[in-house]
């Protein structure tokens, strides 16, 4: 059994590298783990019932699966189960059609939506990354509506460089937005874009008052004092 086992093992492996390599794919880190993991849950079922590791990828659903066979290849268990590009951009282009129906869009959001579903630069008529909280809160409603679109974020990031710092400090520019959702106000949020985007000045931490200077009230004191006189001397 443990000559078995070990067999198995090196076919998962095999398996692992070939689906790797599969450009209908695009593996992360996060699902090879889970991929080995789930091979390396089932080696001893696997070996009791003299079974064996393969994967295959559905045509119909655009889905991968690996998958455990008997040794006259039938189908006995999947192990893990994975939507190929194909079906992920499927479903992505659908929520975003359905998001651009509604009235919560604007430059930066519609950006964001169209390099995500693979729309050439040139085909947009006017591209930017968020100027203000207001900008940032549509974009921020389309990851809400949207979450796949996160997988682009290192495209969008380098085809708009107005995008570069929100990107980077997209989650904590979020905490911030979130914290300030109900106020109508996103004094931080904005506060803190225009630090990354250095675009414009600092809000004032408090309201600034105007005031006479020193120099002006000495001058205005000055013309009364020679005007009293005057009228004095007639």
């Amino acid at each position: 059994m443990k000559k078995h086992i070990e067999k198995l093992r090196e076919q998962a492996s095999g398996i692992l590298k070939e689906i790797t390599k599969e450009p209908r794919l695009k593996l992360k880190t996060a699902d090879k783990k889970a991929i080995s993991r789930a091979f390396e849950e089932n080696l001893e079922k696997a070996a009791k019932e003299n079974l064996m590791f393969s994967w295959v990828i559905d045509a119909d659903t655009n889905t991968m699966a690996t998958c455990m066979l008997d040794k006259n290849h039938d189908f006995k268990g999947v192990l893990w189960e994975q939507k190929t590009q194909a079906a992920k951009k499927s479903t992505l282009e659908y929520k975003i059609i359905e998001w651009m129906a509604s009235d919560d869009t604007g430059v930066s959001s519609k950006t964001m939506a169209f390099i995500a579903a693979g729309v050439p630069l040139r085909k947009i008529d006017y591209v930017s990354g968020p100027l203000d909280s207001g900008d940032f809160g549509r974009c921020y409603r389309l990851l809400k509506a949207v979450p796949e679109i996160r997988d682009y974020f290192p495209d969008i990031a380098r085809k708009v460089k107005s995008f570069k710092a929100i990107i980077k400090h997209w989650d904590e520019l979020s905490a911030l937005y979130e914290k300030e959702i109900g106020s109508g106000r996103y004094i931080e949020t904005t506060q803190r874009m225009r630090e990354l985007l250095d675009r414009f000045p600092k809000l004032p931490s408090s309201p600034v008052q105007t005031s006479t200077s020193p120099a002006k009230k000495a001058t205005g004191t000055s013309k009364t004092k020679a005007a009293i006189k005057k009228k004095s001397a007639s």
